[in-house]
């Protein structure tokens, strides 16, 4: 598999903060191709690393983009809460900080069949909670 800079960036930072290995170019939708670059399936939270935001990448062509609007429509409609990140949000860690924010608001979306899951996930969320509130 290959990752670009901002996706290696964007991994070692997850790592760095005690996140849960996340599933890679996860597909979320049979009979589609469309992938998240980065998924949680257990929370239906995904992050998308969108490169080539000014060098007139694949994202911002008009079919790209039309696809994008597509792949995160049809997301959306299953439940998956996708955040989307630039190179740029990246590097400056604005991207990590907001899914630091935003992950334990998606605690209620933990399908409740998987114990042992649902134990790992309420221990990280304990302590992104310390962690945000040492900030």
């Amino acid at each position: 598999m290959s990752r670009s800079k901002g996706e290696e960036m964007f991994l070692a930072q997850l790592q760095e903060r005690g996140f849960p290995d996340p599933e890679e170019e996860y597909r979320f939708l049979q009979g589609r191709r469309f992938r998240f670059d980065f998924a949680w399936p257990l929370t239906n939270i995904a992050v998308e690393i969108e490169g080539g935001t000014f060098v007139q990448g694949r994202h911002v062509t008009g079919a790209g983009f039309s696809k994008d609007c597509e792949k995160y429509n049809l997301a959306a409609r299953d439940g998956w809460c996708v955040y989307r990140f630039t190179t740029a949000m990246v590097k400056s860690e604005e991207g990590i900080a907001f899914l630091v924010d935003a992950w334990p608001l998606r605690r209620s979306a933990i399908r409740p069949n998987d114990d042992e899951a649902m134990g790992r996930e309420i221990r990280f969320a304990e302590k992104i909670e310390r962690a945000r509130k040492k900030t």
